[in-house]
């Protein structure tokens, strides 16, 4: 029996038994959940193209991808489960999930609970398509693009992609700890649009250096058209989100910002310059807000973010920077109701990136972020 018939076979059982439980499918799309579908996308086209059994799809998810259907805010129910107050309407099994984890002693158990149970898999391994129009790649990507095209990452995909993305330059801002992630993902994104690194000597967040990274990203603009994805790898977050506080004219030509492993809120231990935990915290208090931030037209930026965990490490994070740490909390509306700051939450990765190809990395916050844009109501 080939792949597709398997996974045919796979969504109609499941569909049903989703019915039979009384499951919804999300009206809303879910950020996490569109992430980890397209990385498991991704996967399963490679099998499929290589003759892979959905066994061995079923492995590369369970080791490869981080991801609870009730995880959001996932650092605040691993850290203080009693303490954390999701989002009202509550995803399904959030509250169970909740109890779980507060009868739990100790955040790495709440982890392995929340992760290493694997309920993630058959929400991922199900048919997208059970999801609704706002996960219907046709919706949010453009007509003629469906899951399918997703896996075999067709011609019909790289060019709606390179055409959505024709005047937009990503630009990945990183310490060289980060290089050799850099070229990779970099990799991932030829053909879909234009990247190039930004390499930094020191990362100490000061005004002087954040001013001379914002005044050399302004100089990669070289139309009137063209704006800036910008990246911000490791140790690189804090002064890539001070240079867009100091320069209102960055901000203005600034489409997304990306992060991955950051540590927004400080590094424990003996830190970097300007990284210790009490500097960060009382920065993000003081300085971003929605107001420092603001932009000159009524719109939002979109602040993808991506945390990295180790599952050996003594307590989650990646062995040095605590998941907490790597969180950037969106700021507070104000009274005006101008919103120019929208975190989207992606979730964790694994921090070693030993079974994650950075291409599909780099393709999922892509794709995540282009139907962010595109669906109602967002962004």
């Amino acid at each position: 029996m080939t792949l597709d018939a398997l996974l045919f076979g796979l969504a109609v059982a499941s569909g049903a038994a989703a019915a039979l439980a009384g499951r919804p499918s999300p009206a809303a799309l879910d950020a996490p959940l569109l992430f980890n579908l397209l990385l498991a996308t991704f996967w399963r086209g490679e099998l499929e193209s290589s003759g892979g059994r959905r066994q061995d799809w079923e492995a590369l998810l369970r080791d490869g991808l981080l991801f609870h259907p009730a995880g959001r805010q996932g650092w605040e129910k691993v850290l203080e489960p009693r303490a954390c107050k999701p989002p009202v309407p509550a995803l399904p099994g959030e509250l169970a999930l909740l109890e779980d984890l507060a009868a739990l002693d100790g955040p790495r158990a709440r982890m392995e609970r929340m992760f290493f149970s694997r309920e993630g898999l058959p929400v991922l391994m199900d048919d997208p398509a059970l999801l609704g129009r706002e996960y219907d790649p046709a919706h949010w990507l453009g007509a003629g693009c469906a899951w399918d095209s997703l896996a075999s990452w067709d011609q019909v995909v790289v060019g709606v992609l390179a055409r959505r993305f024709q005047h937009e330059h990503c630009l990945l801002v990183h310490d060289a700890a980060e290089a050799p992630l850099v070229d990779d993902l970099l990799a991932g994104l030829e053909g879909l649009l234009q990247g190039s690194p930004v390499l930094l000597d020191d990362v100490e967040p000061t005004r002087s250096r954040a001013r001379e990274l914002a005044s050399h990203l302004l100089s990669w603009l070289d139309s009137r058209e063209r704006r800036l994805i910008l990246w911000a790898l490791g140790d690189a977050g804090p002064l890539l989100l001070a240079a867009l506080r100091e320069a209102p004219a960055l901000r203005d030509r600034v489409t997304a910002v990306i992060a991955l492993g950051s540590p927004f809120g400080g590094v424990p231990g003996d830190p970097p310059p300007g990284l210790d935990q009490q500097t960060r915290s009382a920065w993000l208090h003081d300085e971003f807000t929605q107001e420092n931030m603001d932009l000159e037209l009524k719109r939002s930026v979109p602040y993808l973010l991506l945390q990295r965990l180790d599952p050996e490490a003594a307590e989650p994070g990646d062995g040095r920077i605590p998941w907490g740490q790597q969180v950037l909390r969106e700021p507070p509306v104000p009274p005006s109701g101008r919103r120019p700051v929208r975190v989207a939450d992606l979730g964790p990765v694994l921090g070693d990136g030993s079974l994650l190809p950075p291409a599909y990395l780099a393709r999922a916050i892509i794709l995540t972020l282009l139907a962010l844009r595109t669906t109602q109501g967002r962004f």
